[in-house]
């Protein structure tokens, strides 16, 4: 994980359970006098409202991510979200690209790039509003689209395929999202082929919902198999 936090209490929560779940935290940077980046999230009828306030995510600045300009060289594959600077992520963008690194960006919250920005991209995964929000036909086979209980539309060799939503009961929707990233980054890392993988983080995705809470309903990849041998 490349980040920072703030120098307040769910600064410390964060890289606590950071280190709990055995992620790395060493090029994560706490910014003195500044707040971490908060989500209040509404919760009605079975689906999420989100309002940001960045804090220390701002100060994710193209500068602070050349300090870790060798790690993300050295990535089998680069995750990247809309939480941080535009110009962070394109200079994300330009890095992978200048390296033949492979980069999923999730535009989440929706927020247009550079035509050269999207095009350095190898996966798009918005949601099927953000999808309408920035995509018409443009980059559409670079698209992995979540579209909720309806599962997830990409398209592989000129044909659009959807994979169907595994059938749970909804307790909390909000991380959804995120879970998906994560686990398609995971799968893809594993060499897994395009659609194994998308069929591997809709599962993820599926078990997220049934919890409460963004990081506390991510499951374990024992959960995310256990589902997909059933079917």
């Amino acid at each position: 994980m490349i980040g920072r936090v703030g120098d307040d209490s769910f600064g410390s929560t964060l890289l606590e359970n950071f280190e709990k779940e055995y992620v790395n935290t060493d090029h994560i940077d706490r910014v003195e006098n500044t707040p971490s980046g908060l989500a209040n999230i509404i919760l009605s009828e079975k689906d999420n409202r989100i309002i940001i306030i960045s804090g220390a995510n701002a100060h994710v600045t193209p500068s602070y991510i050349e300090r870790s300009k060798s790690v993300i060289i050295d990535s089998d594959y680069v995750l990247l979200q809309f939480e941080i600077p535009r110009e962070t992520i394109e200079y994300c963008l330009q890095i992978c690209s200048e390296h033949g690194i492979p980069v999923i960006v999730n535009p989440a919250p929706a927020m247009n790039l550079s035509e050269k920005s999207w095009e350095q991209a190898t996966f798009i995964t918005p949601n099927a509003t953000e999808r309408k929000q920035l995509f018409d036909e443009e980059w559409k086979e670079k698209l992995i689209v979540t579209r909720g209980k309806e599962g997830v539309s990409f398209i592989e060799n000129g044909k659009e395929k959807l994979i169907p939503s595994h059938s749970v009961d909804v307790v909390d929707t909000t991380g959804a999202g995120d879970t998906f990233n994560g686990a398609f980054a995971v799968a893809l890392a594993r060499g897994l082929p395009i659609e194994a993988a998308v069929r591997f983080a809709n599962a993820a995705a599926a078990l997220s919902v049934g919890q409460l809470g963004a990081q506390g309903g991510m499951p374990a990849k024992e959960q995310v198999e256990e589902i997909l041998a059933k079917g």
